[in-house]
């Protein structure tokens, strides 16, 4: 039903109002956006929660905080493995140890992990580039992952099609040729690491009596044992770069096992802080990100105070949270691998009862699961209240009680900053709803209803905007100059060699690791410590990495045979864009108007199926309609759908129903990847079948 701007903006005022004084401000979930289309001045961020530690910024915060704070969404997404076991093991989390210069002059062999960083553009538009030029410098290429991505194809010399969920397997097998055939670094690691010994008796079967040989890894792995023992060898003998930017590895059960195992084979070759060789991880690879020194930054909308209210609802927990409460789970605190444990409802705290999606929060529902799970729980008589601020018809607005219409960026100016450009975007277009309004009007007009007082900080949106320019430190240009000619580009100045932890290499006692003992813990006592006092179960994480199988490896299943992940796309971020023209003709994004999935021939054939069919995607926890891509560059057992597909359920509000727009979510868990990560993880087991119409 159609209802003017005063008669929303004061319904929802008055329900933030009753909420708070029924239940107190815990009442209120405030759904953070994640990855947003909006620029500096209209990104609506919030209250964002990750491994335990709230950050804060943009209008979202400065409005939550003037309301007294809610309660909030624990979302690690992109490298919940790299902030739970780069955290235990090093201190860290994603870190790049050696950049492109480096590469370049120092490096033999560059390991692609599970990682597609030719379409994968989160951190720099050069990458490409780069992949090119080590192609064309000599240095080889192997890409490591289930499917022959366009990496592959285009600059790797050798495609190891592994089995997903069993990188720890391979890696551990790894370690046993270099173990038995003493080709390790005794020397570094036994003044750069702890816990080499019993890292060395789970290998070797003195632990539990199976050597991780590589026949033992062949059978879970796929690879045979000889392209395991070759590529082992190899390693141990060249300079080796291991990049796993972004790894789907590490969103999976186990990931912070994959990251813990991997640096510990870096680390047995001494190849941290060391010249050519080392990794690359997380959000980066080898310095992907790369912004010439000097760069100034664009600052955005600063934050609020700080959200009083510390209790938290796990992104995958929601469901759960709501409907059979109480939950809770554990994870490493990034960066320095303190063990926490949170639960739901928390002491002190009501339960929530009303929720707030805030512009490009599709996070908590289309980009994460269980979404029927969640869907239900949306529609449990304890949540008494839901708005949404959003331009398009998205999941959240399809379950919300009042959604505010907002403008979208093509409809409001704004300025955005992306590695060594800054940019001034103009509207583009006369407003598609002539009654939309911009988030920030709809916040600062809530809190003044609501008597929480003035959020602007005392300036309009061009005065933001010319602070922003003003911090940007834009030389020979006046805002009005750079309004006109729309941006700004930092000259980049030539790389150099540089090799990040190369002081901890050589002294690191001087130079000492964020970890309890300053080095590397491949054994560790946290995690011990954890597992004896019953804060973690020890079957789901183990004190050294170990290789776990997952809670839903395909071979273990007949029901459902097939082992989904979810990949990024090529021609989309994450739910953004799906929908454009030229993507919905694009057939690696849409086959028949529905998200393609990408299958083996042999399970193709077994199912009868045809590039350009139509296939029902599903398991016991929801289906999918997808377009089929019959394919040889995917392993046998293994298929890809893309996630970000827009939730379309053929039967409005009916949990569980068939989902034309291919959302994975309908399909994944949302248990944690393990018990020291919140995080996401992106596979399941299912079964796919044609689809008649």
């Amino acid at each position: 039903m159609r209802i003017s701007w005063n008669q929303a903006l004061t319904t929802v005022a008055s329900e933030l109002t009753r909420i708070k004084s029924t239940y107190g401000n815990s009442g209120l979930l405030a759904a953070y956006s994640g990855h947003q289309w909006a620029g500096s001045l209209h990104n609506m961020s919030g209250d964002a929660m990750s491994g335990g530690a709230f950050s804060h910024s943009g209008w979202n915060s400065r409005f939550l905080a003037a309301y007294g704070g809610a309660t909030n969404v624990e979302q690690d997404s992109s490298t919940p493995g790299w902030d739970g076991g780069g955290s235990v093991i090093w201190g860290a989390s994603a870190v790049n140890l050696n950049n492109v210069a480096d590469i370049l002059a120092n490096c033999k062999l560059i390991i692609h992990w599970s990682t597609n960083n030719s379409v994968t553009s989160y951190s720099s538009y050069h990458q490409n580039i780069w992949l090119q030029q080590f192609k064309n410098a000599g240095i080889e290429q192997i890409l490591i992952d289930p499917l022959y991505n366009e990496m592959g194809m285009l600059y790797c010399d050798q495609w190891i099609p592994i089995l997903p969920g069993t990188d720890e397997a391979m890696m551990a097998a790894i370690a046993y040729v270099w173990i038995t055939n003493k080709l390790h670094n005794t020397s570094f690691l036994s003044t750069h690491t702890v816990g080499f010994q019993q890292f060395s008796d789970y290998v070797t079967g003195v632990s539990d009596k199976t050597p991780k040989t590589p026949q033992w890894a062949q059978a879970i792995t796929g690879i045979s044992a000889s392209v395991i023992t070759a590529l082992a060898n190899k390693w141990a003998s060249v300079p080796t770069f291991i990049d796993c930017q972004e790894a789907a590895a590490n969103r999976r059960d186990n990931g912070p096992n994959f990251v813990r195992m991997i640096i510990t084979l870096c680390a047995m070759l001494g190849n941290i802080g060391k010249p050519g060789a080392g990794l690359g991880g997380g959000i980066g690879g080898p310095a992907w990100t790369s912004v010439p020194s000097g760069t100034a930054s664009v600052p955005g909308i600063t934050a609020g105070a700080a959200n009083p209210v510390t209790q938290v609802i796990r992104h995958g927990q929601f469901g759960d949270a709501i409907l059979s409460p109480p939950v809770s789970y554990t994870v490493a605190r990034t960066p320095d691998g303190t063990i926490l444990n949170f639960t739901y409802p928390a002491t002190g705290y009501s339960p929530i009862h009303a929720v707030y999606f805030e512009s490009g929060s599709g996070r908590l529902l289309n980009q994460s699961g269980p979404i029927n799970r969640k869907i239900t729980a949306l529609q449990s008589p304890q949540i008494e209240f839901v708005y949404s601020h959003s331009p398009w018809w998205e999941i959240a607005p399809k379950f919300s009680d009042i959604i505010l219409p907002v403008l979208h960026v093509c409809e409001r100016d704004d300025i955005i900053a992306w590695e060594n450009y800054v940019v001034y975007v103009h509207t583009l277009t006369n407003n598609a709803d002539t009654e939309a309004m911009n988030d920030m009007d709809i916040v600062t007009q809530l809190a003044t209803m609501m008597g929480l007082g003035d959020i602007t900080g005392g300036m309009n949106a061009q005065q933001w905007l010319q602070s922003f320019f003003t911090a940007a430190k834009i030389p020979n240009m006046t805002y009005a100059q750079f309004q006109q000619v729309g941006y700004y580009a930092y000259p980049f100045p030539a790389q150099t060699p540089s090799v990040t932890y190369s002081a901890w290499n050589q002294n690191p006692t001087a130079s000492p690791l964020n970890t309890p003992s300053g080095l590397i813990e491949i054994y560790s006592q946290r995690v011990a410590n954890a597992i004896s006092s019953g804060m973690i179960d020890g079957t789901k994480e183990t004190a050294i990495p170990t290789y776990i199988q997952g809670a839903e490896q395909s071979t273990a299943s007949t029901q459902f045979p097939l082992y989904l992940t979810s990949a990024h796309a090529k021609f989309s971020r994450h739910s953004q864009w799906q929908n454009l023209t030229y993507n919905v003709d694009e057939p690696q994004m849409k086959i028949n108007g529905y998200q393609t999935m990408l299958i083996s021939q042999a399970d193709a054939n077994l199912r009868g199926l045809v590039t350009g069919d139509t296939a029902r995607v599903f398991n016991s926890r929801g289906q999918i309609l997808t377009g089929v891509q019959v394919t040889n560059r995917i392993a046998p057992g293994v298929i890809i759908v893309h996630e970000g597909g827009w939730y379309q359920p053929q039967q409005p509000g009916l949990a569980g129903c068939l989902d034309l727009g291919g959302n994975v979510n309908c399909l994944v868990d949302g248990r944690s990847g393990s018990p020291i990560t919140s995080g996401l993880i992106e596979n399941a087991a299912v079964q796919v079948e044609k689809w008649l119409f």
